[in-house]
């Protein structure tokens, strides 16, 4: 399945993905913050690749994955 096949989901819907508050999702987009955003007329809506794209790009690197100093 290709994106432009993929359907759009609802902020709602983005809100459990992410387990994070709609109004969140509404301020990320008034800030131009967040994940992609598609205006399907008044409404925005998501793809559910573009918004975990977007989360796995914002992962914080846990004290193991840093790299060591050399000794």
């Amino acid at each position: 399945m290709s994106i432009h096949d993929e359907p759009f989901i609802t902020p709602k819907e983005v809100g459990d993905l992410l387990q994070i508050p709609e109004k969140t999702l509404a301020r990320w987009r008034w800030l131009n913050q967040g994940p992609p955003v598609h205006q399907l007329g008044k409404r925005p809506r998501y793809r559910r690749s573009e918004v975990m794209a977007w989360a796995n790009a914002q992962r914080q690197p846990n004290a193991g994955d840093l790299p060591r100093p050399a000794a």
